[in-house]
């Protein structure tokens, strides 16, 4: 997940300077990024996730101002990744967190090639046991399992 913030604007509140995104402007620079996201698959740079043969891929999902990419990532990639997310930050003014962005693998993915990855993208945080909107990140095989501490808060 890319964690972007929502600062861009400059408004005075109560004496001080504050900056702020407009709400539009926010959604002008999210459609901007799905863009650069879907031309680099169109052009082959990345390859999104497909839930099932002949489905269509998909390769971003936004929700606020949180980001969650899908990708098959190999180094090639993750070079044309970091590069669209710099483009993003160059033109939208934004900086994206990178304390806050973290990253997750398939179970197959070798040690090594974890951590190649995850230096090149920049990302130190590797998602397994997070929670976002309270929900896990990771699912393993067994939804009943988990999702069995809902049916204990309710």
């Amino acid at each position: 997940m890319v964690n972007l913030p929502m600062k861009l604007c400059l408004i005075e509140d109560w004496g001080r300077e504050i900056l702020y995104l407009s709400p539009y402007l926010f959604l002008i620079c999210a459609e901007a990024f799905s863009c650069l996201l879907n031309a680099a698959e169109r052009r082959g740079e990345t390859i999104g996730v497909q839930v099932c043969q002949g489905a269509p891929s998909i390769i971003h999902l936004l929700f606020a101002d949180d980001s969650l990419l899908l990708f098959k990532i190999d180094h090639g990639s993750a070079e044309h990744l970091r590069n669209i997310l710099s483009l993003y930050e160059d033109c939208s003014g934004q900086t994206i967190n990178k304390d806050k962005s973290s990253i997750m693998f398939s179970r197959n993915t070798q040690v090594d090639t974890r951590r190649g990855l995850m230096d090149a993208l920049e990302i130190n945080s590797e998602a397994r046991n997070e929670k976002y909107l309270g929900l896990p990140v990771y699912m393993g095989k067994s939804g009943s399992w988990t999702f069995a501490y809902l049916k204990d808060r309710v």
